[in-house]
């Protein structure tokens, strides 16, 4: 009987919890995937970090740890701002996101991944639909991790390569980090280079990943400047313009109210479920004791 009730005890502790974590909307979904990503490479940093030897790779993951700190730490206080009730956000899981934006302590931030992540899941054609109307900010988002992941590791690769070659002038982590920034902004000082055949290769992607990241970078800043252009009108002399952008976003919000409404409904009918069982073991619990009697 014990059993039984730990058992739903632990499961409605574990809704409760995750009801706590506010459930993201669709029209900021693509910062909800950027922030897993960065969060999913900190922990591949921290498991690597105490498996690697090198001193210096070591050190440009520390790097890479402390700089995902500081975003974290923005992050909590966006959250922090945002949200409705500060002193309630902060009780509930706002002191596991303070926490989780320490380096090498984001496994604190473990509940925020698998919440946002089952609500992926769960809403992956609306995703798309995101993604597709809002392709500025997607790019924006993924020139971001692009750059993280580039600087972390080609600087990471790039000191492997050139370790072993006699002459080799990419000799610590400065070096690789700089190494890393002078190629891919295609200035190229020629005061570091790669001297082996797998430092030249690693230089090569280097070299095109930058070009194609500055090229999307230029084209998203052409857009930023020059401004959306206005929408055509439905037909001559109609003087009626097209809004298709505000329907949209009521059409978002009505989708998401329908998405809390279900959710809640769930989380209602697994605690109403959690009572009846709750229920009938003290029922059967009154008529064991009445028996005995």
């Amino acid at each position: 009987m014990r059993v039984v009730n730990s058992k739903n005890l632990l499961r409605v502790t574990w809704n409760e919890l995750m009801s706590q974590i506010d459930k993201p909307k669709l029209k900021q979904m693509n910062y909800e995937i950027f922030v897993i990503i960065l969060t999913v490479l900190s922990w591949v940093n921290t498991f690597l970090f105490f498996k690697e030897s090198h001193k210096d790779v070591k050190t440009i993951i520390l790097w890479t740890q402390m700089a995902l700190a500081i975003f974290f730490l923005f992050d909590f206080l966006y959250r922090l701002n945002k949200a409705e009730s500060r002193s309630q956000y902060f009780k509930k899981v706002g002191w596991l996101d303070l926490i989780g934006s320490l380096p090498f302590l984001q496994w604190f931030r473990a509940l925020r991944v698998f919440k946002t992540s089952q609500y992926i899941r769960n809403e992956h054609g609306h995703l798309l639909k995101g993604f597709f109307e809002a392709r500025a900010e997607t790019a924006v988002l993924t020139i971001a991790l692009a750059v993280i992941f580039l600087f972390e590791f080609a600087s990471i690769f790039i000191l492997r390569a050139e370790d072993s070659a006699k002459n080799a002038n990419i000799v610590d982590a400065g070096d690789a980090i700089w190494w890393v920034l002078v190629t891919v902004s295609t200035v190229g000082y020629g005061d570091l280079f790669p001297v082996t055949a797998n430092g030249r290769l690693i230089a090569t992607l280097v070299i095109v990943a930058g070009v194609g990241l500055f090229g999307i970078l230029s084209a998203y800043l052409a857009r930023s400047f020059l401004g959306k252009a206005p929408s055509a009108p439905e037909s001559e002399g109609s003087g009626r313009v097209t809004q298709r952008e505000p329907y949209e976003e009521i059409l978002v919000e009505l989708r998401d109210l329908r998405d809390q409404h279900t959710e809640a409904r769930k989380e209602q009918d697994a605690a109403n479920k959690a009572l009846q069982e709750r229920l009938t073991a003290v029922e059967k619990l009154l008529e064991s004791e009445k028996i005995k009697e």
